[in-house]
C-alpha cells in the first residue's frame, strides 16, 4: 500500500503544498513535464492505433514515423522529469541545510545518492558546516579565557589596591603642608577611581561569563527610579542639568533583580551628567507599552554623535573618543550585560544630538493584598 500510485500522488499533494515558494515552483514544472510526456505517449499508442483504420489508409508511414517521434519524445520528457525530480529534492534538502545554518541550528550531515549531480555541493556543505562549528568552538574557548584573565587580574588587584587606598586616606589625614596634601588628595582620588574601575571590569567579567548572580524579585520600577534619582541628588544639583520626569504615578511591577536594577539606572544617568549639553534638559521616562515598562533616558550631548549606537555599548569604548572626561568606558556594556541577565532588553537610539537610552523590562501583575 505504501508503494501504491494513490499513496504517492497523496504524498506529492501534502509535499506541494508544505513546501516553499520556490520548491512548488520547481514542483509545478515537474508536473508540467510529466504530464507533457504521458500525453505525448498516449497520443503515440492512439495514432499507431489509428494506422491500420481506413482514415489513414493513404499515409501509413507518414502517422508512423509521427507516433515514433511522439514515442521518443515522451520517454525522453519522462527521463527528463524523473531527473528533475531528483534533482530538485537534492536541491530542496542543500536548501534546508543552508537555512538551518543561518539558524544557528545543528543537523545531521548531509548524505545525497552516489548519482547525485550535488553531492559534491553537498560535501562541501558538509565541510563548511564543520568549519563553522570549529571556529565557534574556538572563539568560545578564546572568550572564556580572556573573560577568566580578566577575573583574575581583577581579583589579585583587589588586595595591593586595598592597600593603596588605605595609605592615600591615612595620608589625608595627616597635617601635611600645601603641596604634600594636594597630592595626597589627588591619589586618594585616583585611587578610588581605579578601585571602581576595578571593581567595574570585575562585575562585567562576571556577568560575560554567566556568573553573576541575579535574585529575581518583583519590584516596583517606579519606586526605584524615584530612588535612585534621590540618591543622586546632591551630584545632579551640582550639575547645569534639569532631569525632568515623566513617570506613571501608580506602581509597574517588574521581575528583576533590585541591586542591578539600581546599579543600571545609576549608569545611565551618570553617562547623563557627564555627556549632557550644560544648561540642558535630561528626560526621564517610564511608559508601559505592549505589555512591558520602557525607561528612556533621554539627553542632548555636547559633542557630536558620530558614532555607532552599537558600538559605543562595546566595552572600553567612550563617547569622548579624546578621552578627557572621567569614566572607564564600561558603564552602557554593564547596563546591557545587567539587563540582560535579569531578563529585559536595552538599546540606544541616536537622532542629531539627541540620545536616547531605553531599558525594557516585562511587566509582571501585582501581588494580592491579603488582608
Amino acid at each position: 500500500l505504501r508503494h501504491s500510485l494513490v499513496v504517492h500522488a497523496l504524498r506529492f499533494v501534502k509535499e506541494y503544498f508544505s513546501g516553499i515558494k520556490w520548491y512548488r515552483k520547481t514542483l509545478t514544472l515537474y508536473v508540467v513535464i510529466l504530464f507533457s510526456a504521458l500525453f505525448m505517449l498516449w497520443s503515440a499508442y492512439a495514432l499507431y492505433g489509428l494506422s491500420d483504420s481506413d482514415y489513414f489508409r493513404n499515409a501509413p508511414a507518414l502517422l508512423l514515423q509521427v507516433c515514433y517521434l511522439l514515442g521518443i519524445l515522451g520517454v525522453l520528457l519522462l527521463i527528463v522529469s524523473l531527473c528533475l525530480r531528483r534533482f530538485f529534492k537534492d536541491v530542496r534538502e542543500i536548501s534546508s541545510k543552508l537555512t538551518s545554518l543561518r539558524c544557528g541550528e545543528s543537523q545531521a550531515p548531509l548524505s545525497l545518492p552516489a548519482k547525485s549531480l550535488l553531492r559534491t555541493a553537498a560535501q562541501d556543505l558538509n565541510a563548511l558546516e564543520n568549519g563553522i562549528e570549529t571556529a565557534v568552538e574556538q572563539q568560545n574557548r578564546s572568550n572564556r579565557m580572556r573573560v577568566e584573565l580578566i577575573t583574575n587580574v581583577s581579583h589579585d588587584l583587589k588586595t595591593p589596591l586595598t592597600s593603596i587606598i588605605n595609605y592615600a586616606d591615612l595620608l589625608c589625614e595627616e597635617n601635611l603642608p600645601a603641596p604634600a596634601s594636594e597630592y595626597a588628595s589627588a591619589l586618594q582620588a585616583k585611587a578610588y577611581r581605579l578601585k571602581g574601575m576595578v571593581q567595574d571590569v570585575f562585575e562585567l567579567s562576571k556577568a560575560t561569563s554567566g556568573n553573576l548572580p541575579v535574585e529575581l524579585t518583583q519590584l516596583d520600577l517606579t519606586k526605584l527610579i524615584q530612588q535612585t534619582l534621590a540618591d543622586m541628588d546632591e551630584r545632579i544639583a551640582e550639575s547645569t542639568l534639569t532631569f525632568k520626569l515623566h513617570i506613571a504615578t501608580e506602581p509597574i511591577m517588574i521581575e528583576a533583580d533590585g541591586e542591578k536594577l539600581y546599579r543600571i539606572f545609576q549608569n545611565l544617568f551618570v553617562n547623563a551628567l557627564q555627556y549632557s549639553l550644560e544648561h540642558s534638559r535630561v528626560y526621564v521616562q517610564l511608559t508601559v507599552e505592549n505589555k512591558n515598562a520602557c525607561v528612556r533616558v533621554k539627553n542632548t550631548s555636547r559633542m557630536e554623535l558620530d558614532f555607532d549606537p552599537v558600538e559605543i555599548m562595546e566595552r572600553f569604548v567612550r563617547a569622548d573618543s579624546s578621552r578627557t572626561t572621567e569614566g572607564s568606558g564600561l558603564g552602557l556594556s554593564i547596563v546591557q550585560s545587567f539587563t540582560e541577565a535579569c531578563g529585559g532588553s536595552f538599546h540606544i537610539t541616536t537622532d542629531a544630538d539627541m540620545f536616547t537610552a531605553c531599558v525594557v523590562f516585562p511587566l509582571k501583575e501585582m501581588p494580592e493584598r491579603t488582608d
